[in-house]
């Protein structure tokens, strides 16, 4: 008769194997756009640091120019997208969102229009219901309309991560496998 290799699974043994990290929170991953490095930037976007009340180093600014933009590559898997950003105009123009596995800047995807903050110092957020896979680039381009006449200086992104199981779930999924893995005495 060939019985089953059956292992016992404790929890000291999953807390040996790392598995009580799970149920910790995983942090968002965030990149100050004022690093020249973190970005790609394309046409007129530069880096400045002329306004106060961003958050690190400096800022991206979109002066309004045909062929600008950034990409940013995502260093995590994520859910959404989060951009701190100030805009003095009426509007703070019409932009391309993408993501893409490519650095290239693209003009096509979504077009958003972000919200004026109502001056240059005056910060704000907002959270793009984008996701996409770690080593792919977030895409962010002036759109190239001659009505397009405003324009956003952007602080930092955020890559938000999904929130991970619980370790009570894993758990109980773990106890409700190794209830199956039993057999019946013949």
């Amino acid at each position: 008769m060939n019985k089953a290799n059956i292992k016992l699974i404790t929890i000291s043994s999953l807390l040996s194997l790392g598995v009580a990290s799970l149920n910790a929170a995983i942090t968002p991953i965030t990149i100050d756009l004022g690093v020249v490095a973190n970005s790609n930037q394309y046409g007129e976007t530069i880096v400045d640091a002329t306004h106060t009340g961003y958050t690190g180093t400096g800022f991206l600014a979109f002066n309004n120019r045909e062929n600008s933009g950034f990409t940013v590559e995502a260093p995590n898997d994520f859910t959404s997208i989060t951009l701190r950003y100030a805009a003095d105009s009426s509007a703070a123009g019409e932009y391309y969102v993408y993501i893409d596995d490519s650095s290239s800047l693209q003009f096509s995807g979504t077009s958003i229009v972000f919200s004026k903050t109502g001056s240059w110092t005056t910060w704000t957020e907002v959270t793009l219901e984008l996701s996409g896979d770690a080593g792919e680039y977030f895409n962010l381009a002036f759109a190239n309309d001659a009505t397009n006449t405003g324009g956003a200086n952007f602080d930092y992104i955020t890559f938000n991560v999904p929130e991970p199981a619980s370790f009570a779930l894993i758990l109980s999924a773990v106890a409700f496998t190794g209830a199956g893995l039993r057999r019946r005495p013949r």
